[in-house]
């Protein structure tokens, strides 16, 4: 049986030796032991966001969704799905860092990729009228 973390007999001191041990494990790109040690936590929104926006960065789409299934975030979870199996990494870099709203970086990504036109639709999208036209 897990134990609960966060119950009122905690201590200030444990919770911050459990958020240490995840921002390790997240640096470490151990996302298993970074999840395993989240889920100690009652409704720590915050753990949870980091993890996702991790495994973002490493392009671990699957353990984001579930991360953000954890915050009830549907948005990015339905987003996510959406580009779930895209094979080529830039256009998957791109989708993920056009989520995460570096819009520019998206766009280098986009052009890099099978489908440069998405960066196209992406500053049509964003109403960049004068960026959109330069491409």
């Amino acid at each position: 049986m897990m134990m609960r973390i966060c119950s009122p007999m905690s201590t200030t001191g444990t919770l911050l030796v459990l958020r240490t041990s995840i921002q390790r494990c997240i640096v470490l790109k151990r996302f298993k032991d970074a999840w395993s040690l989240a889920s100690t936590l009652d409704n720590n929104t915050d753990c949870w966001n980091e993890l996702a926006r991790a495994a973002l960065h490493h392009l671990d789409v699957e353990t984001a969704i579930r991360a953000y299934q954890q915050v009830k975030n549907v948005a990015m979870v339905y987003s996510l799905h959406k580009i779930q199996h895209v094979e080529d990494r830039n256009l998957l870099a791109g989708h993920i860092s056009l989520f995460l709203e570096r819009f520019n970086e998206a766009q280098d990504l986009f052009l890099a990729s099978s489908n440069p036109i998405a960066a196209l639709e992406m500053r049509r999208d964003l109403l960049h009228w004068d960026l959109a036209l330069h491409l």
